[in-house]
């Protein structure tokens, strides 16, 4: 893999791979799958976009609207086809993790949440507010999971952009489990206030952060 990428997408490789290993335990996922899965999980990520799309065609991976619009987002299936016939990862768990990295989906498995949360955090990343996406991530991955899914979304209504549906999906997948668990409270300030909303749900208070009665 390190031959395979160019330097800085080996950085993020191997960033991604640390973040998922050391949060692993806390999700139940083998530290090994996830250090697999985070080297391997941008194999395709490089490829230009009319490659991404004959070889999604070949490996008889559907192609929807979204993805045909934006084929960049395809580098996460492709991808692990690619892992699985030319790196030999047969492994259903990362391969799941790597296909899904990209976009998410309803039901992610445990490593796929992980692989999608440490892809967002791993130390290369830059962004404001990813500090506290961290500490999250080190306390609840889950949470923090949610919350980069709801980011993500809102960036995407914000700047006009398409959003592709498995990303809304493993959000509302997500998020009505974690209220189910009586991990996370609805309220009315939204996404972006999420690690507001978060710490107060640890502190056991309320929407307008008061202790509870």
């Amino acid at each position: 893999m390190a031959r395979r990428l160019p330097a800085s997408r080996w950085a993020h490789s191997l960033g991604t791979a640390r973040v998922s290993r050391a949060l692993a335990p806390r999700l139940g996922v083998d530290p090994a799958k996830a250090w697999v899965a985070g080297l391997v999980h941008d194999i395709a990520r490089d490829l230009p976009a009319v490659e991404l799309l004959s070889l999604a065609g070949r490996f008889g991976i559907l192609v929807d609207t979204v993805e045909r619009e934006a084929p960049e987002l395809l580098h996460g299936p492709v991808g692990a086809e690619l892992a699985r016939l030319e790196l030999g990862v047969e492994d259903p768990e990362i391969l799941d993790a790597v296909a899904r990295h990209t976009v998410g989906g309803a039901g992610m498995r445990p490593l796929s949440l992980l692989l999608y949360l440490a892809d967002f955090i791993e130390p290369n990343r830059h962004f404001p507010g990813v500090e506290q996406v961290r500490e999250m991530a080190a306390r609840d991955p889950e949470l923090a999971a949610l919350w980069t899914m709801e980011k993500t979304l809102t960036y995407l209504f914000r700047e006009g952009l398409p959003a592709h549906p498995s990303t809304l999906e493993g959000r509302n997948s997500l998020l009505s489990r974690l209220v189910k668990e009586g991990r996370w409270r609805p309220w009315e300030g939204g996404a972006q206030d999420a690690r507001c909303h978060y710490d107060r749900c640890q502190a056991g208070g309320n929407e307008t952060g008061q202790e509870e009665q």
